[in-house]
């Protein structure tokens, strides 16, 4: 929905523009599928009334009609996790309010509704930014959260932020976008490298990724819960997956994006240090 996101998997089901794996699956790379939300530029359209003071460093506070996240016990149960930062404790703490409260979340995608003009999302303080569906891709994700029981709250594990790191500084650095790293590995690889999401046969794993010049941690988790342009809603269907007990988040500068995020999930993990 706002600005880009994606998603892969080996077999990877490339539900809309998350990733997601298990142990028993294995596949060639598949072409991500992107959400996208573009940034309206000054005189790129008539009477667009951008926002021209608007400082991607420096974003407004997104209109809002939930309590402010610092109030709530999510943030304070991840502050522990001091090789996040602020924004990664933030997009944590904000993925376990939509699963442990998804009707909330209904209400604030509700909220959001009164900013579409057509296409474009005219909020406050931001330029208009346009979108591949309009409202209709919001009302059908708070139908979603609504038919939406509470999920388990996910815990961050310092290996799999490690390997979400790793693929942020290595896209970011070379403005690219997608699951496959420059050096050809997938989020299972870099996974891997800090440990071992393989470790039942159940075992499951993905990858949620986000593109925007507005890092603001409710700002990617909506882009994943409405998921714009992707028909099969993957980004929401992996950040609402049931199963999912562990999470991994890096955020980074990307030099055509502004910002890249990456939100890594598993069923299990073992991090390295317990497998030796």
């Amino acid at each position: 929905m706002f600005s880009k996101t994606c998603i892969l998997s080996p077999l990877m089901a490339v539900v809309g523009g998350m990733l997601w794996a298990t142990v028993t699956t294995a596949a060639p790379p598949i072409a991500p599928k992107f959400a996208n939300l573009t940034l309206v530029t000054p005189g790129a359209r008539a009477g667009q009334n951008a926002a021209p003071s608007y400082d991607p460093s420096n974003p407004p506070d997104l209109p809002t009609q939930i309590p402010p996240l610092a109030s709530t016990e999510y943030l304070a149960a991840v502050a522990t996790h001091d090789y996040l930062s602020e924004v990664e404790q933030q997009i944590v703490a904000e993925t376990n309010r939509l699963r442990a409260e998804p009707a909330l979340y209904a209400a604030e995608l509700e909220n959001l509704r009164q900013y579409f003009d057509g296409y474009l999302l005219r909020l406050p303080g931001f330029p208009p930014l346009e979108t591949v569906e309009g409202v209709a891709a919001v009302e059908e994700a708070i139908a979603a959260l609504r038919e939406t029981a509470p999920l388990p709250r996910l815990t961050p594990s310092w290996g799999m932020s490690q390997a979400a790191r790793d693929h942020v500084q290595d896209l970011g650095a070379i403005g690219a976008d997608g699951h496959y790293g420059s050096d050809g590995s997938t989020p299972f690889d870099r996974l891997n490298r800090y440990g071992s999401w393989e470790v039942g046969s159940s075992s499951r794993a993905g990858e949620n990724l986000s593109y925007s010049p507005i890092n603001l941690a409710r700002w990617h988790i909506l882009q994943w819960v409405v998921d714009d342009g992707v028909p099969n809603r993957g980004h929401r269907q992996a950040i609402l997956r049931p199963d999912y007990q562990l999470t991994g988040i890096a955020c980074g500068v990307h030099t055509f994006y502004g910002t890249m995020c990456s939100m890594t999930y598993a069923k299990d993990y073992i991090e390295a240090e317990s497998l030796f």
